[in-house]
Order: structure tokens, then C-alpha cells, then sequence
């Protein structure tokens, strides 16, 4: 073999383990994305179930007591829909974008912000 012929050999070499390597980080992030989806399918499952439960509960208590359903438990109730949403779009791979409690503090920051404007909106109504 000529010196020409032996490294164009060793790029090939270099490059595919360089593309083995890539495969190889990808296939840890493809097992990590399925773990996380497994552990929040019990999350969803223990959340939805008992959560929506015992926000029944004491929605009916409440409101068989004053006539009128809790505001504060109504509020809690869009929030814990809105990370069940998130949830559901990850674990259904329609997002790559991780949900509560797996979201960066910047991620969580940035929806936080709509709700307010949302709600200054109907108030000048």
C-alpha cells in the first residue's frame, strides 16, 4: 500500500469511530428520554388518579359547605392540568422539551409569565 493509500485508510478509521462515538451518545440521550418517559408514565398515573380524586372531594365539600366551588382549589387544579399537558406531549414524544420537575428553573420561568398577562386581561373586562 502507498503512504496516499494508508491514511486515506486512517481517515476512514478516525471518522468512523468518530461516528460510532456520535451513535454511541445518542443511543445513552434515546435511554435516558425512554427512562424519563417511564417514570413519568407512574407520575401520571399516581397524579392523575389520586390528585384528581381528592381535588373532587374537596371541590364537592367545598361546595356543598358555601355553594360555590374554591377558587384557590380551581386555580390549583389549571395548574396541575397544564403539567399534566406537558407530561402527556413528552411521554407521547410530540416535545422534546422536559416537564416539571424535569424542566431548568429558566424553562420554568418562561410560562409563568403568560398566565399573569392572561389574567390582567380579563380583569379589564
Amino acid at each position: 500500500m502507498s503512504d496516499g493509500e494508508e491514511n486515506k485508510v486512517e481517515a476512514e478509521k478516525s471518522g468512523s469511530a468518530a461516528a460510532e462515538k456520535a451513535m454511541a451518545e445518542m443511543a445513552k440521550k434515546d435511554w435516558m428520554r425512554i427512562l424519563y418517559v417511564l417514570i413519568l408514565c407512574v407520575f401520571l398515573y399516581f397524579e392523575v388518579v389520586w390528585a384528581a380524586m381528592i381535588l373532587v372531594a374537596l371541590q364537592v365539600l367545598v361546595y356543598l359547605v358555601k355553594g360555590e366551588p374554591n377558587e384557590k382549589l380551581s386555580g390549583f387544579a389549571d395548574k396541575l392540568a397544564g403539567v399534566i399537558g406537558e407530561t402527556v406531549d413528552y411521554v407521547l414524544f410530540r416535545t422534546s422539551d422536559k416537564p416539571w420537575p424535569f424542566k431548568s428553573s429558566a424553562e420554568a420561568e418562561e410560562p409563568s409569565a403568560e398566565p399573569a398577562a392572561e389574567g390582567s386581561e380579563e380583569e379589564s373586562k
